[in-house]
């Protein structure tokens, strides 16, 4: 492995002998993302007729004709549009890079721009008010005051009266099992939100996960109102719910199956459920499925449900606010990762990115164009020199010979690449200040192209594969116990969502040098990734494993054995019929029968002529 410093001035050397070498980069020939370019060159050459089309583009006089301009401003509410969708428009589209126009629309007189969460947004400086040219007063369409949800941000359930103190005291006594205490909130939970499709699919999702079971009770039947008439509202509620606990999970003893835990329960549920069953790729999507689950807590919590698990409850409150930055980092490392640098390592070394580059890609836009497709051969090697200039070891700037640095830095092969490799990251050593500054010119590949280091260790990847394993035969042959500490060269770009504690499965390539690379990277997970069976049970129909003896398998053998014999015999008896001669004596009867009814209807008409005659 290579060495984790060098000394400074043997870099400064280095990189001074190759940029002469390279020589400047053409950042346009699209083997980066356009989220690491920078725009070295000035204003946009057609800054004027950008500033122009996009000022026409939110004046008054085109809002009153623009139908869907107006309504993703939401008229007066004068809502922030994505860039992008501005920039889509077929008269901006031929404006590149999109880096470029943004600088040029920061000058428009009536907009303004603006990033948040990694992504541009536009709006006006000044909401549109549509006016009434007959009174001057302005025109806005009376909203009526929705119905809360209970799942706005600083939504609160209402104090509960003495009543219902009384009452709840007798709902969620500590007599009941923690089962039926849970079902009954759960119902009452669900009668006191108003629930959209999106969130209640999610929500029940959640619940099946944690064991509850959805649909209609069984034995229960479909209910008129004639059944409801001798029922109080808290019978009808439970008489009406889709949710319930099995009776499986009201086994408290030490062999039951089930156990009570909330925050592991959240823990899977938001690391593995959430990535592989709901595609949330922005921060506001993550957010309104953790605030479902964090207001659920807190309703069983201010209910005092089930006083005895609140420090479990709160641990898995703190799961919720972790995952709300974790899931969406995660989410932004898988679609950037391996980066620009790992694939010129795979592309040189013949790994998996050998001959996948495509051609020019600087025409990909938006979240796209952050991911590199391929390297040429020449854009491949040129991303190689320069990383190996920033955080090479001495022995690559020895001698004071170009060449003979080139030689050095490129004399290596691949001598392993391992799949399915578990890795935790332990530590992020960001790009050097000095670096950062050389790529920032025309010289280096762009803004955010600087290398750091991604230290990470060997990270056991779990899986069901051993589930229907006894435990005499459990396979730990996978467990992952090397020491090795991998040590891989990363752009800062993508550095800057990476966290210490994330978890990643890849395919990782060795140098001859003993340098790791990324070869191929299959999934980032949450630093609190958690694999339960609850997703096997979910994913699967799996019934536990029931074991028999030898004698018992072999009675089965026998008794199949018995039962063919017996079919052979009933069929050389006559007693069966082959499939296939059954079903042509079927067909004939029917055409027997058929032809008959015809020769029937035939002599019906003949009478019916005949009397005619008469």
């Amino acid at each position: 492995m290579a060495e984790a410093s060098h000394n400074t001035a043997a870099s400064e050397a280095g990189m001074a002998l190759l940029t002469k070498q390279v020589g400047d980069l053409d950042l346009d020939e699209g083997y980066l993302s356009s989220s690491a370019t920078t725009n070295e060159d000035g204003p946009h050459a057609e800054a004027d007729e950008i500033i122009r089309q996009v000022d026409h583009y939110f004046s008054a006089e085109n809002l009153k004709a623009d139908r869907f301009l107006l309504k993703k401003l939401r008229g007066h509410e004068n809502k922030s549009i994505p860039f992008e969708v501005i920039h889509g428009f077929k008269k901006m589209r031929v404006y590149q890079p999109e880096s470029a126009v943004i600088e040029a629309v920061k000058k428009c007189k009536l907009v303004d721009v603006f990033e948040k969460e990694g992504k541009w947004f536009i709006k006006r400086k000044e909401p549109f008010i549509i006016v009434d040219p007959a009174t001057g007063a302005s025109v806005t369409k009376k909203k009526s005051k929705a119905k809360p949800t209970g799942f706005e941000e600083y939504y609160a359930d209402p104090p509960i009266t003495p009543e219902d103190f009384t009452k709840e005291q007798l709902l969620y006594s500590k007599n009941f099992p923690f089962a039926q205490r849970i079902e009954t909130a759960i119902q009452r939970y669900a009668k006191k939100r108003r629930f959209t499709p999106g969130p209640a699919n999610l929500f029940h999702r959640f619940l099946r996960y944690g064991g509850i079971e959805s649909g209609q009770k069984m034995f229960t039947g479909k209910m008129d109102k004639e059944d409801f008439a001798d029922m109080d509202k808290d019978e009808i509620i439970a008489a009406t719910a889709t949710d319930h606990v099995g009776e499986d999970k009201y086994d408290n003893s030490d062999a039951a199956k089930w156990t009570v835990d909330f925050e592991s329960v959240a823990r899977g549920f938001l690391s593995s459920e959430i990535p592989e069953c709901f595609d949330f790729e922005t921060l506001p999507e993550i957010r309104e499925c953790t605030n479902i689950m964090r207001n659920f807590y807190n309703y069983i919590m201010h209910h005092s449900v089930c006083p005895e698990y609140t420090n479990a409850i709160l641990a898995a409150r703190h799961i919720c606010d972790l995952a709300d930055k974790e899931l969406y980092q995660t989410h932004k490392v898988l679609r950037l990762l391996p980066g620009s640098f790992n694939i010129a390592c795979s592309t040189i070394f013949g790994g998996r990115h050998k001959d996948t580059y495509s051609g020019d890609s600087s025409w990909l836009k938006g979240d796209d164009a952050e991911i590199a497709v391929g390297l040429s051969s020449d854009a491949a090697t040129k991303v190689f020199k320069y990383g190996v200039a920033a955080l090479g070891t001495d022995d690559y700037f020895s001698s004071d010979d170009a060449e003979t640095i080139q030689h050095k830095i490129l004399d290596h092969n691949i001598t392993s690449i391992q799949h399915n490799v578990g890795l935790e990251v332990m530590e992020l050593v960001p790009a050097d200040p000095d670096h950062v500054a050389l790529h920032n010119t025309k010289r280096g590949l762009g803004k955010g192209q600087a290398l750091g280091k991604l230290i990470c260790r060997p990270y056991t990847v779990p899986n069901f594969d051993t589930t229907d394993l006894p435990p005499n035969y459990t396979d730990t042959s996978s467990s992952n116990k090397e020491d090795t500490i991998y040590e891989f060269w990363l752009e800062q770009h993508i550095l800057d969502f990476c966290f210490v504690g994330m978890k990643l499965e890849a395919s990782v390539g060795t140098l001859s040098n003993g340098m790791h690379f990324l070869d191929h990277v299959v999934a980032v997970k949450c630093s609190f990734y958690t694999l339960m069976y609850n997703d096997f049970l979910l994913l699967t129909k799996w019934k536990e494993p029931v074991e028999i003896t030898r004698e018992q398998h072999m009675q089965k053998i026998r008794e199949k054995v018995e039962w063919e014999e017996e079919m052979k015999r009933a069929e050389n008896d006559g007693m069966l019929k082959p499939k296939v001669e059954s079903v042509q004596v079927e067909k004939e009867e029917v055409k027997e029968e058929e032809k008959k009814e015809g020769n029937d209807e035939t002599e019906e008409m003949k009478h019916l002529v005949e009397e005619d005659v008469d």
